[in-house]
């Protein structure tokens, strides 16, 4: 199966912020398939575009081209290098599919570039990597409680602020299921990276398979809550629609009766 933008993905240093300027810098792309599985072999048509921001003297917002270098190790993955002045990068990576270019999942992103970043800032070894998959963990676990505690709430008859809440977390859930998904795959790709590098990753290996064992039962809660609130949903609709329609009706009423009365022109002179 050939690769898809879709379902391949970017992760490294080289995509993170604050990392140390003017000092090189790099990031792998992941090529899959539409499977999801990682592919064996490359020369696939990759773009890539690094900007800078930067300020003209005359105030000018302008973006600058910072050159990059995209190595294709034959393998199903690419790695991308570049090196750029202190501040924030665009960068874009597309696949070329049948003349069509296409962003691949994340693009694009925004890294920024500092003058004194923190040790080892811009390798895959280095701290802000590790922080960041800290970090990205941390955060898939606080969205998985947050969401499972807001859909365990008690729902009365005529509690429309709860029922909207609720509604409100099974739509939030829906929306952010593809960057919920990206986010456990480019942690996926880290750990194995670090792996790779004779690095252990059994702790962190196990924090990923729990929160993505935890959103998968997650889904599977926001369906089930979905149909059991649906009664209650057609009710309270069918209420304000009813109090609408009534009050649309009183609208027209109150403006025959304007219709119908006289007016006084009061004249200062």
């Amino acid at each position: 199966l050939n690769t898809v933008a879709e379902q391949s993905l970017c992760y490294g240093p080289g995509l993170l912020e604050e990392q140390q300027a003017d000092h090189p810098t790099r990031f792998m792309i992941q090529a899959r398939n539409q499977q999801g599985e990682n592919r064996k072999s490359g020369r696939d048509e990759w773009v890539v575009q690094a900007q800078r921001k930067d300020t003209t003297v005359e105030g000018k917002e302008i973006l600058k081209e910072v050159p990059v270098e995209l190595v294709d190790f034959d393998n199903g993955q690419y790695e991308v290098r570049y090196k750029s002045e202190a501040g924030e990068v665009i960068i874009r990576v597309q696949l070329v599919e049948n003349g069509k270019r296409t962003n691949i999942r994340g693009s694009p992103f925004k890294p920024t570039f500092i003058t004194h970043a923190k040790n080892r800032a811009n390798e895959y070894l280095g701290s802000l990597l590790n922080q960041w998959t800290t970090i990205t963990l941390r955060s898939l676990e606080d969205f998985y409680r947050a969401t499972d505690a807001g859909l365990s709430s008690k729902i009365k008859e005529g509690d429309v602020k709860s029922l909207i809440k609720v509604m409100g977390h099974i739509k939030d859930t829906s929306a952010q299921e593809a960057d919920l998904v990206r986010k456990q795959d480019e942690v996926f790709e880290i750990l194995a990276h670090i792996e790779r590098e004779g690095m252990p990753i059994e702790k962190q290996l196990r924090a990923l398979r729990r929160v993505g064992s935890n959103l998968a039962s997650l889904k599977e809660v926001c369906q089930k809550t979905e149909r059991s609130i649906e009664p209650l949903v057609k009710t309270e609709s069918e209420i304000y629609r009813k109090r609408i329609s009534e009050f649309e009706t009183k609208l027209r009423a109150y403006h025959g009766t304007l219709k119908k009365e006289a007016y006084y022109h009061f004249d200062s002179d």
